[in-house]
């Protein structure tokens, strides 16, 4: 073997190894970026993170810093619970507990809650969190002489603009409770209640109540007189170390008490459990504030000595309902104030979406209006319209009787001829001697038959001339074809053109109105006797039938042997004023088809291929056929 053939054996293992280190120095420091990309922020709660000051609070704070975009915030909470446990004892426990936890994780900022949390940290935070920049919330004062590089959110008892607000509304108290507990916190708090309210107090007389337990409160409030203004603070303790919540507290004895409550503490989340008004920041701008300074340390430089002290704006706060309660005068509170809870009337909580709805009625109602005037218009368009058709269709039946006038003279003549004839053959039997009396009885009733053949044509004569309104009835559909044809038999005749009809036995009755459905018949019997003219009079024929043309409608047809209709009069012939007659005007076409459709059926016209036209309509059957 030479050397090249163990080199590249030798060679392998060493390169394998080296990609391996790389690979893990690559894995090492991308998590080490990415642990730099995250900041580390501890909230140190010195009394209880279920406190609801602090939960809104610490809320509004993580709102604000969802903001922040350039690394991912990490939360860590430390309560030490003081509000439960007394410090001295737990102390060397947090911290031994609080150096493990934290002992190989970086906290770059430490949000400092509460006095307790604030000595804890002056005494252990550069041991536990090592260049970690502590942002402090609280009043001006409390926090001592802080680090360089730390930053206060200024939080101010607001007890001598609380005193204000209270004398405002109660401008005749002369005694003034001010109720504290025994905690550290309740000191604090009470101290600076004492400070403030020592330019305030004037001549009233004041009673700090400090650290009572909760029944003997209850029923110390019970006795005092209605017009004391009782500042309650807060009582995380009583003087027998019972722990409490100060808003339960505040519950419990505004519940007995005699007298309206006022607070100089946590107002806004005392709101709704017994404070008639109180002057305090919110706890959201609170919140917004220590979110701002939180995300200022973490961008700012570790060598920045920092030791801003920002404030937050306060404001007068009250409840409608035990303003209310007390008969206190609303009028009284002072510009601006947040009133809440106000029992707004309906009108007054839902204004605008009252008007807009209003807004919306109006207008539908003048849309409604204008609907309904339209309509009123548009029926008496229609009565006008049809008034007027029922005038046009009249005189088209009267000008239809002036052109079979021939016919109707011969077929009055024929049964007025017949009474004529049996008159004298009567004459001549009753002069006879003995008188035929039984040859007379047959003449008169011979004679009865005529005049009632005459007195029917002249009826149906009256009915075509007669203006009647528009009459849908159970029609024989055969029968008024018969009547039609009838009237058209002398005209046809003297036309030279042969008239026959084919009707379907046991037709059904139609849903027409008899005399406007002859009008249609003779209009298109007269348009093809008229399209005949100058024919030889062997070609000139009119026929007209009838047929069932579905289990729903009937269809009469009339055809002619005439010229036919021209092409490019055929789409328009049911227009008005469309004719090809000479001197006609082009309405009866025109009335025909609205006759039609007002009884809901349809007409047509086409050439037939063996010459002349030929014209359909259909009727509905009064009675639809399920066979």
């Amino acid at each position: 073997m030479t050397r090249d053939h163990w080199r590249p054996a030798a060679i392998v293992p060493a390169a394998a190894y080296t990609l391996c280190a790389f690979a893990l120095s690559c894995l090492f420091i991308a998590s080490t970026s990415a642990a730099d990309e995250e900041a580390h922020v501890l909230i140190l709660n010195g009394l209880g993170s279920d406190l609801p000051v602090y939960q809104a609070v610490d809320g509004a704070m993580r709102a604000s810093l969802d903001k922040e975009t350039s690394r991912r915030v990490v939360f860590y909470s430390e309560s030490l619970d003081s509000q439960r446990f007394p410090m001295q004892a737990l102390e060397s426990e947090f911290l031994q507990m609080f150096s493990k936890k934290y002992n190989a994780l970086r906290i770059d900022v430490v949000v400092i809650l509460s006095q307790n949390a604030l000595d804890f940290f002056k005494r252990y935070g550069s041991q536990l969190w090592p260049g970690a920049r502590p942002v402090y919330i609280g009043s001006p004062g409390e926090h001592g002489a802080l680090s360089n590089n730390a930053t206060a959110v200024k939080s101010y008892w607001y007890v001598g603009e609380t005193i204000d607000l209270a004398r405002r509304l109660q401008p005749n108290a002369r005694r003034i409770v001010v109720i504290s507990g025994a905690a550290d916190e309740d000191i604090i708090g009470e101290q600076a209640a004492r400070r403030l309210l020592s330019t305030k107090v004037g001549s009233a007389e004041v009673e700090y109540l400090s650290g009572v337990p909760q029944p003997e409160l209850i029923a110390r409030l019970a006795t005092e007189p209605p017009d004391t203004i009782v500042l309650y603070l807060a009582q995380f303790r009583d003087r027998n170390g019972r722990p409490y919540t100060p808003r339960e507290v505040l519950r419990a004895i505004s519940e007995k008490s005699s007298a309206p409550i006022y607070s100089g503490g946590s107002v806004e989340t005392y709101m709704g459990y017994g404070m008639v008004a109180g002057v305090t920041e919110m706890s959201e701008d609170l919140g917004r504030r220590l979110g701002e300074q939180v995300r200022a340390a973490l961008a700012s430089d570790p060598s920045d000595s920092g030791g801003a002290s920002i404030a937050v704006p306060h404001r007068c706060i009250a409840d409608a309902q035990l303003i209310k309660r007390w008969s206190l005068d609303e009028r009284r509170l002072p510009s601006g104030c947040d009133i809440r809870f106000v029992d707004r009337t309906f009108w007054r909580e839902y204004l605008w979406q009252i008007l807009v709805a209003l807004a919306v009625i109006v207008i539908q109602a003048a849309l409604i209006a204008a609907l309904l005037v339209q309509r009123h218009r548009r029926r008496v368009a229609e009565a006008e319209s049809l008034t007027r058709f029922a005038e046009m269709a009249h005189m088209n039946r009267r000008v239809s009787i002036g052109e079979i006038s021939a016919s109707i003279a011969h077929e009055l003549n024929q049964p007025l001829g017949a009474i004529y004839n049996n008159a004298g053959a009567a004459e001549v039997l009753i002069k006879a001697n003995p008188p035929r009396l039984e040859s007379i009885t047959e003449i008169l009733a011979d004679i009865k038959r005529d005049d009632q053949r005459a007195s029917d044509i002249i009826a149906r004569i009256r009915k075509l001339l007669r203006k009647t309104e528009f009459e849908v009835s159970n029609t024989d559909l055969n029968e008024a074809i018969e009547d039609a044809v009838r009237m058209l038999s002398a005209e046809a005749s003297s036309k030279e053109v042969s008239v026959k009809i084919e009707l379907e036995s046991g037709l059904a009755k139609v849903k027409a109105d008899r005399v406007q459905l002859q009008q249609v018949i003779l209009n298109l019997a007269l348009n093809a006797i008229d399209a005949m003219r100058g024919q030889p009079a062997t070609s000139n024929a009119l026929m007209i039938r009838s047929r069932s043309l579905s289990k729903r409608e009937a269809e009469v047809s009339v055809l002619d042997s005439g010229r036919g209709i021209p092409s490019e009069s055929l789409a328009s012939v049911f227009e008005p004023f469309v004719t090809t007659k000479p001197g006609g005007l082009g309405l009866g076409l025109a009335i025909s088809r609205t006759i039609i459709k007002a009884h809901g059926g349809e007409i047509s016209a086409e050439n037939s291929a063996s010459g002349g036209a030929v014209f359909r309509f259909t009727l509905p059957f009064a009675t639809v056929s399920q066979s």
